[in-house]
Formats: structure tokens, C-alpha cells, sequence
């Protein structure tokens, strides 16, 4: 859980988008450097990348400088999940589909397979976006055999809704009775 002065500091990281100023910030505040911390700054990017893509942004950029500093497989499959996350609200589903996939590959590496699958099953709507539906399929069918293995019907239900997005995608649009 994150104290009141993480929330303050999460403030400001989430207004930092210089490289060089992130990096002093975070040497100036060292104790931001743990797991649950760079955790939280994923979360944060959740909640803000709807309301404001660009401070989601800054705050998967802190995520992924703080994850660095960690080297931990799980920290940094976290945060390119993160930056993924904040990409796609910026629009930008190809950066934000590869790092889908290497947040995936990360979790994978790290033995973190239900992660695995949500990376993957989040990867799907920037790859139909993107119109690479051969792609968007692969992920779908990799994270199903993750959440068949472990029986978990939620997310299940969840991925059938973003295959059913795959195959829409892939309709032709009906002609108007208007079009000339």
C-alpha cells in the first residue's frame, strides 16, 4: 500500500516529461525505488489514461525508470504492460502492441502465465486497430490456452468479447441504399 507522500509524489511524476528531470527526481526520492511502488505507478495509469493520456504517459515513464532501477523481470513486465497501457490511450497501437508483447514475453519469463494472458488478451483491440488480425488472433489464442489451463471463466468471457471484436472487425460494412 502507498503512503500519503507516495500519492504526492505520484502527483508529481505524473508532470514530469523530460527523461534528464525524471531521473533527478527519482534520485532525489530513492525510496520510491521498490516494487510496490513502480505497482502503484502501473495502477495510476489506469486510472488517469482516459482522463489525461498525457500524464498516464509520464507516469508509465516513471514506472519503467523505476523498474529499471529494480532489474526485476516481474517489475519491468509491469511497467512496459504500463506503457502499452498509456500508448493506446495516446493513440499509438503499434508502439503500444509491442509493448503488449514484451510485457508478455517478460511475464512469461518470469513464470507470471494469468499475466501473461491478461498482457496478451490487452494486446488484441491495438492489433484489430491496427488491422492485423492474423496478430490479434495469435494473442487471443495464446491467452486462451493460459486461462483454459487454469480454469478461470472470467477472463474467458472476457477474451470471447475481444475474438467476437477480431471477427467483427473483419466484416465488410454494408452498402447504403444512399451510396451513389
Amino acid at each position: 500500500m502507498t503512503s500519503n507522500r507516495d500519492e504526492l509524489l505520484t502527483k508529481e511524476l505524473g508532470k514530469l516529461t523530460d527523461d534528464d528531470v525524471l531521473q533527478a527526481f527519482i534520485r532525489r526520492h530513492p525510496e520510491l525505488v521498490r516494487s510496490d511502488f513502480a505497482h502503484a505507478l502501473s495502477e495510476a495509469v489506469l486510472e488517469q489514461v482516459r482522463v489525461d493520456a498525457n500524464t498516464a504517459l509520464a507516469l508509465a515513464r516513471a514506472s519503467c525508470a523505476i523498474a529499471d532501477e529494480l532489474k526485476e523481470e516481474r517489475d519491468l513486465a509491469q511497467a512496459a504492460k504500463a506503457m502499452g497501457n498509456a500508448l493506446y490511450g495516446l493513440g499509438d497501437y503499434r508502439v503500444a502492441g509491442d509493448r503488449y508483447e514484451q510485457s508478455a514475453a517478460r511475464f512469461e519469463a518470469c513464470g507470471e502465465s494469468v499475466e501473461q494472458g491478461r498482457a496478451l488478451s490487452t494486446s488484441i483491440q491495438a492489433r484489430i486497430l491496427l488491422g492485423d488480425y492474423d496478430s490479434a488472433a495469435d494473442a487471443a489464442e495464446r491467452a486462451r490456452t493460459i486461462f483454459e489451463k487454469i480454469g478461470d471463466r472470467r477472463r474467458l468471457a472476457i477474451l470471447d468479447n475481444n475474438v467476437e471484436n477480431i471477427m467483427h472487425s473483419q466484416r465488410p460494412v454494408p452498402r447504403s441504399a444512399c451510396d451513389v
